[in-house]
């Protein structure tokens, strides 16, 4: 499933790609949405004192707020130093 996108404002916005757990953001910045992930049930535990083991992230709980680009540049057209 698709992670749940808030558009702040109108205008163009960053475009990103969803690579199972991971955002990829222009390709150029990739977040590990699991890395992150807050979900660790106890009903995982077993007897023995074994850790909790997370359950797999849902992609569709996962939220991604964008903002407008005021004076968007592909990366291509950054200056090199």
């Amino acid at each position: 499933m698709s992670v749940k996108v808030i558009e702040k404002n109108a205008g163009e916005k960053i475009p990103y790609t969803e690579k199972g757990y991971n955002l990829c953001f222009d390709d150029m910045l990739t977040i590990k949405c699991n890395k992150y992930q807050k979900d660790w049930p106890a009903e995982g535990q077993e007897e023995g004192g074994t850790a909790p083991v997370a359950k797999p992230l849902d992609m569709s709980q996962v939220t991604v707020t964008l903002w407008g680009l005021e004076n968007p540049v592909a990366a291509d057209d950054e200056e090199e130093e």
